[in-house]
């Protein structure tokens, strides 16, 4: 169909107030109902790690550069060699992150 066409036919269409009535009728279809996306996130670990580390000092910047050279070349994911590395350093994970304490609700 010829550009031209197509446009005045369009435009005869939107001047037709039951076409326009039963548009804004249809019903509206979501992303994965029209034909879909995919949307794969990622999170970057150490920089989570770092960002929600309270008083991250020298040697906490050091063990996640070092966690984080690690887990490049290898499946362990970073918070495990993370963890693993301040352990090796006798450092426990509540010193820059506080601990979790349970209480009872009343």
């Amino acid at each position: 169909m010829d550009k031209k066409v197509k446009q005045a036919e369009d435009s005869i269409k939107a001047s037709d107030p039951s076409y326009v009535k039963a548009r804004s009728e249809r019903i509206k279809l979501g992303l994965d109902l029209q034909g879909g996306m995919r949307v794969v996130l990622e999170v970057n670990t150490s920089k989570l790690i770092n960002k929600v580390a309270k008083n991250p000092d020298e040697v906490f910047k050091k063990v996640i550069e070092e966690s984080d050279k690690e887990a490049a070349l290898s499946e362990e994911s970073v918070v495990n060699i993370f963890a693993r590395k301040l352990s090796q350093r006798g450092i426990r994970m509540s010193r820059y992150f506080g601990s979790v304490k349970m209480t009872t609700v009343r």
